[in-house]
Order: structure tokens, then C-alpha cells, then sequence
């Protein structure tokens, strides 16, 4: 088990990320939600913004941050979504976030990055409808998920994103991950550099597979 940081846009995202890591470690993690604040009024906000003003504020001392929170943390994960300034692709995405990232905060090591394209939704639709070319809708959740009442059985109370149907949501999620992976390109190389962090070449294992 490890000590994780979570630095993300939104609560739903922290939801979605922590299930996702221990599927894909196959571990029982222990998580710290740094960004945004649970309530969304702290220092930062929330949104893209949020991430960037965190990650601003603690790239000069970030290891020592990590080892000063109790638990200290042995990893960072990142998520970010698309911003002006990147090629219309989704690796200009994440290979944009990722060099913008690693500018603020100087040093990734220990630090995963997470890109989802257009949004952490794009990999709930890739679970429940195995739609092609899923990266590349805008706006899943509102052209998507919550265009009718209910996705899949599921109640959508309008626009609100509830963080009780977003825990519905990553068991699905979890349980297509192969299909998933298959389908979105921000979420194998997420998976690859989580592999990577946390099982170094000489220690590395395989994925856990669905049975």
C-alpha cells in the first residue's frame, strides 16, 4: 500500500483516480485529496485554474511538502484537462499538459499525469458504450451522460455531477478496463506510467488482468 497525493479539477475526478490506481495496481491505496478542497471554497478553487495555481505554489518545495504531510506521500497524480496552446490530437494533449506540468513544477519524479480528453467522462462513456473515437466528443457529460434522465439505469439529476453516481460510474469503469484502455488513448498511457512508478523495471509486474 502507498501513500497517494491527488491533484485534480474536481471531486468526481479524485473519485474516479483513486478506484482506477488500485484497480490498476491491484492494491489497496491509501489517498490524500490536496486539490481541490473537499467543500471547493479553499485557496485554489477548483478547475483548471485550481491545478495550476497549486502546482505554482509548490514546485519549489515540493519534496519537502510531500514529506512534511502525515502520511508522507510516495507519489503525486496529476490531472489536468486540454488548454489553448496544443495540437487538436489527443497526444497533442497530453504531450502539451505534460511538458506544462513538468515546467511547473520542475521535477516529475514520483509524479504521474493524468490527461483525460475532452474529460474524465470520455473514459465512463468508453466503459458503458465502447463508442469509438469516445476521446474526441465534447463535453461527454453533457452530450452524453446527463442528456436524458437516466445513463444506463442510472438517475442524472440535470447538470449536477453527484459524487454518489460518479461511485456507481468507476465500477464499471474498473470492470471494462480492458475495453477501456482499448478505446481511450489517455487512459493506457496513464496506466503505463502508473505501471512504470510504481513497479520500476526491476521490480516490474504485470497489470492485473479481467478475469
Amino acid at each position: 500500500m502507498r501513500n497517494i497525493g491527488i491533484i485534480c479539477e474536481g471531486p468526481t475526478d479524485y473519485i474516479i483516480l483513486k478506484e482506477i490506481v488500485d484497480r490498476i495496481t491491484g492494491e489497496n491505496n491509501y489517498y490524500v485529496p490536496l486539490q481541490p478542497e473537499p467543500d471547493l471554497e479553499g485557496k485554489y478553487g477548483n478547475g483548471w485554474k485550481g491545478v495550476w495555481k497549486w502546482c505554482a505554489d509548490h514546485a519549489k518545495d515540493r519534496e519537502r511538502y510531500m514529506k512534511d504531510i502525515e502520511p508522507a506521500l510516495d507519489a503525486l497524480i496529476i490531472q489536468i484537462l486540454p488548454c489553448v496552446g496544443h495540437e487538436d490530437s489527443v497526444n497533442g494533449y497530453i504531450g502539451h499538459l505534460e511538458s506544462l506540468v513538468g515546467k511547473w513544477l520542475d521535477d516529475l519524479c514520483d509524479t504521474c499525469i493524468a490527461v483525460p480528453c475532452d474529460s474524465m467522462e470520455a473514459w465512463i462513456v468508453a466503459a458503458y458504450d465502447e463508442k469509438e473515437n469516445v476521446e474526441g466528443v465534447e463535453d461527454p457529460w453533457t452530450n452524453i451522460i446527463a442528456k436524458k434522465k437516466f445513463y444506463h439505469n442510472i438517475k442524472i439529476s440535470g447538470a449536477k455531477k453527484r459524487p454518489k453516481i460518479f461511485q456507481e460510474f468507476v465500477k464499471v469503469v474498473c470492470s471494462n478496463w480492458s475495453k477501456v484502455t482499448g478505446l481511450c488513448v489517455s487512459v493506457k498511457r496513464f496506466e503505463d506510467h502508473i505501471v512504470a512508478l510504481f513497479n520500476p523495471p526491476e521490480t516490474q509486474i504485470s497489470v492485473v488482468e479481467d478475469d
